[in-house]
């Protein structure tokens, strides 16, 4: 993100959880942005993440990564 952008964001990654074998590996995580515009306003986005790798003969190559926004439970 350009560092003239009207806005500034935090990344946050939480809760996460990592599964390899020999080939294969996947991770899921909470990311939450939270961004500031003009110095007033707030925005706070909750995203659950999930990636998937595979191992090559360079090393770990991701070949998969998604992000699904997470809205808030209603009552």
């Amino acid at each position: 993100m350009e560092r003239s952008s009207p806005y500034r964001v935090e990344f946050i990654f939480d809760n996460v959880k990592i599964t390899i074998d020999n080939k294969l590996g996947h991770m899921t995580y909470d990311e939450h942005a939270n961004f500031v515009f003009r110095d007033t306003v707030k925005a706070n986005l909750n995203f659950l993440g999930s990636a998937a790798f595979r191992k090559s003969e360079e090393g770990w190559r991701m070949c998969f990564l998604q992000a699904t926004k997470k809205y808030a439970r209603k009552k």
